[in-house]
């Protein structure tokens, strides 16, 4: 329960503040329309049937998920993530502030960021060879 609170709070703090004028093409809210992380062995594609939304404002960001109909102790049934974040050369990286895995609080994540019509492209930037993990977010309105 005081989890679903805070996540509320939150969310409705970062909505309120992409009201504002937009400064960048990034800053906005976003739905997950598809997504799949590749190892040299693997590919899992994102579970397409939660609600999985990502709001960015001017400095912060916040990524919440939910799917109602996988087995609960999986991580991927429910979460959410946010923090801050830079834009750079094209790169767009996440400082992790919160994360419902707390052992992932504290880390930042690098993504290649690309904006084609309304559609935005994160592809996480690996260091070892033959894994990848791109993400495709379509703008709400």
């Amino acid at each position: 329960m005081k989890k679903s609170v805070f996540l509320s709070l939150i969310i409705a703090l970062i909505i309120g503040s992409c009201s504002q004028e937009k400064n960048s093409p990034i800053e906005g809210a976003w739905k997950l329309i598809s997504g799949n992380y590749t190892t040299p062995d693997t590919v899992e594609n994102y579970p397409l049937s939660s609600n999985n939304m990502k709001i960015i404002d001017k400095k912060y960001f916040s990524t919440i998920w939910q799917d109602t109909t996988m087995d609960k102790s999986n991580w991927w049934s429910s979460g959410f993530n946010g923090g801050t974040y830079t834009i750079e050369n094209g790169v767009y990286t996440e400082y992790l502030l919160y994360f419902s895995l707390p052992s992932n609080i504290g880390n930042k994540a690098a993504f290649k960021a690309e904006i084609k019509n309304d559609t935005l492209i994160l592809t996480y930037i690996f260091k070892k060879a033959g894994y990848s993990n791109v993400e495709k977010w379509k703008r709400l309105e």
